[in-house]
């Protein structure tokens, strides 16, 4: 597994160095690490698609348009084939290379975006809960004091009340008109 990953990475480093190419620029082709002769000699050998990209475990490449197997050791995958990546195949000889590449691009962004998001997701939710939990608390908390608040208040109010009602009754001013003292009514004036 991680030797196709180092080889997709490869293979993208030369897209975006191929890419680079195009734009007619003087570039150097770097040849593999093994024997050139002794590597072409072992691709040449294959000749039909199959047996060139199995058989050679990643060190070949098979041209679709002149249907002949070559060596991927190059660094410019377009100068392998004539007809660029569409025409080349590696790994698989149902999947040309150009849709390989674009594939695994979009598989490895797409994983990676799924594991930041499921990182991302783990951290967030973790410190929401304890956010939640605190505000629960707090919630809590303020709702005890509120209710001490509210039974202070009633008590006060009811020993306002009664200090009132003593006031009142010491005074005969109640509320329902029963005490000795009533209005004073000026008839004078009606004349």
């Amino acid at each position: 597994m991680n030797s196709l990953l180092c080889l997709t990475l490869a293979v993208l480093l030369l897209a975006v160095v191929n890419g680079q190419a195009s734009s007619n620029k003087p570039t150097t082709v770097l040849q593999s690490t093994t024997a050139p002769s002794n590597s072409s000699s072992t691709c040449a050998k294959y000749t039909n698609c199959d047996d060139c990209v199995q058989k050679s475990k990643g060190k070949c490449v098979f041209c679709n348009d002149g249907k002949t197997c070559k060596e991927l050791g190059i660094l410019h995958l377009t100068d392998v084939c004539k007809g660029g990546l569409m025409s080349t195949s590696w790994a698989t000889c149902t999947v040309n290379m150009m849709a390989l590449i674009i594939g695994m691009s979009v598989v490895g962004g797409v994983l990676l975006l799924s594991v930041c998001c499921c990182i991302c997701c783990c951290c967030c939710c973790k410190d929401s809960a304890k956010q939640k939990l605190k505000w629960m608390r707090e919630d809590a908390l303020n709702r005890g004091k509120s209710d001490e608040r509210k039974a202070r208040y009633a008590e006060r109010r009811a020993e306002r009340e009664a200090k009132n009602d003593e006031i009142r009754k010491k005074y005969g001013l109640f509320k329902d008109g029963s005490g000795k003292y009533q209005k004073f009514d000026n008839d004078d004036d009606e004349a």
